[in-house]
């Protein structure tokens, strides 16, 4: 796999703020004449990969080390989480640990690091609703969304700008805290960064329990450990066949690989991050936080009915028991919504460039949105870390299918969108002997339950 690199950057204008990210890049290739050249990344969009809340790049590093031998790769922490954290008592004084100080720190990564070259962002849980606000908010940063059991909520309390709603204790979550809060905050923060509280936590959203404490590279002795099995044909699509991912290929990591065998213990990597100096501080800001000013489904809404709305793709663990599969199913309903209120508009004739039937608005409803959606199972609350094969094959496809499509979304052809390059299912041996399957979902409700609350969608 890629080696993986850590880097911090700064915020700036925020001196004493220390912001960490992992990043993995292809390997330079060897010439005919011996000579070496970096491999040429123009093409390729780069991947950032956001968290959920309480763990960090460590989270990630299965996916930078087998798709960044592909494409650049990065993956942020959070400010308050992982490796990014104020120096000091005084960098974090006036700091509000909320979603718009992560919406603004992830803008600023993508404006400094990436120099404003759009990226695929892929979250998490707290991660995938980040994205999901950076989406909205500045676009042009954005050439793809992947949400992966992405939180549709953060935060219960009045969104900022509203002065004079009522908050607890009257603080607004700004830094420094006020006795009572903090006092609140470090003894619920102390109780929760316990290992054995943050396994007993991951055990109930995992799937498998005994992925939470083990590697996310395979150990010697498993039964398929060195194994290169090709993607089966019937998965692929016609216009995939020719160019194979190499993720999707090799489904196990051979005995030699650098990591192979490692056993690294998630809860135990969590604790570490969180017993960092300004831990209750932040722990407590985040608890009284103010919510974001717009809404994950009203962001999702308006980043669907713009003009060119970015290739989205739903990967979502089936057994998750926190964002259960009902509002993966509202998600992309709230992305085919958008598409239907454009339509709307153009037979209204409120904006000339809206699509109707008259000006091809039928074939623009094919188009737009690029969203595919597919079920993990058996996987629950993070996908990528319980099933690492089966995501990164399906990210890899995905993708290359949004690298290709860059110019051709224009074309109004159902076969040039990346959804359209995408396999009906997909199967997975994972760690422990473990078949982890993919299917797609185009929408319709699943279960009785799901049904009530797409009728109350309408």
């Amino acid at each position: 796999g890629a080696a993986v690199q850590h880097r911090t950057f700064s915020w700036p204008g925020r001196p004493g703020l220390t912001l960490h990210y992992t990043s993995t890049q292809p390997a330079p290739a060897a010439t005919t004449a011996g000579n070496v050249e970096p491999t040429p990344i123009v093409d390729t969009t780069p991947i950032v990969f956001l968290p959920g809340f309480g763990v960090g790049t460590f989270h990630f590093d299965a996916q930078l080390e087998a798709l960044g031998t592909e494409r650049p790769v990065y993956a942020l922490d959070w400010l308050g989480q992982g490796e990014s954290w104020p120096d000091d008592e005084q960098a974090e004084k006036g700091l509000r640990f909320d979603s718009d100080l992560w919406t603004n720190q992830l803008e600023i990564f993508l404006e400094s690091e990436l120099r404003g070259r759009p990226a695929i962002l892929a979250g998490n849980s707290l991660g995938g609703y980040i994205a999901v606000q950076l989406a909205h908010r500045r676009p042009k940063l954005v050439r793809g969304l992947v949400l992966m059991n992405a939180t549709p909520f953060w935060s219960f309390a009045a969104p900022s700008r509203e002065k004079d709603a009522w908050r607890l204790f009257g603080w607004d979550a700004t830094l420094p805290a006020p006795r009572w809060p903090f006092a609140i905050g470090s003894r619920w923060f102390n109780t929760l960064r316990s290992p054995t509280t943050i396994a007993t936590m991951l055990g109930a959203v995992y799937a498998d329990k005994r992925t939470v404490a083990r590697t996310i590279n395979r150990p010697d002795d498993h039964p398929h450990a060195g194994e290169a099995t090709d993607l089966p044909v019937t998965h692929m699509p016609y216009n995939q066949q020719t160019r194979r991912s190499p993720t999707c290929r090799t489904i196990n990591r051979p005995d030699d690989h650098p990591h192979a065998g490692e056993a690294t213990d998630l809860p135990e990597a969590i604790a570490a991050a969180a017993s960092k100096r300004g831990g209750p501080a932040a722990f407590t800001s985040i608890l009284f936080s103010p919510k974001a000013e717009v809404s994950f489904e009203d962001a999702l809404l308006t980043i669907s009915s713009r003009e060119a709305p970015p290739p989205i793709a739903l990967l979502y663990g089936q057994e998750d028991p926190w964002v259960v599969p009902l509002w993966a199913e509202r998600a992309h309903r709230r992305l085919s919504k958008g598409v239907e209120l454009e339509f709307k508009k153009g037979v209204a004739g409120a904006e000339p460039n809206a699509p109707s039937f008259e000006s091809g608005g039928s074939e623009a409803l094919k188009v737009l949105p690029d969203v595919v959606h597919y079920a993990l199972t058996p996987a629950g609350h993070c996908p990528h870390h319980e099933a690492p094969e089966l995501v990164n094959c399906l990210l890899s496809l995905w993708a290359r299918a949004v690298d290709s499509s860059a110019n051709e979304r224009a074309a109004s052809s159902a076969n040039e969108r990346a959804a359209d390059a995408m396999p009906e299912q997909l199967t997975k041996r994972e760690s422990f002997g473990r078949e982890v399957r993919a299917y797609r979902r185009h929408g319709d409700p699943l279960g009785p339950l799901g049904a009530l609350a797409a009728a109350f969608d309408r």
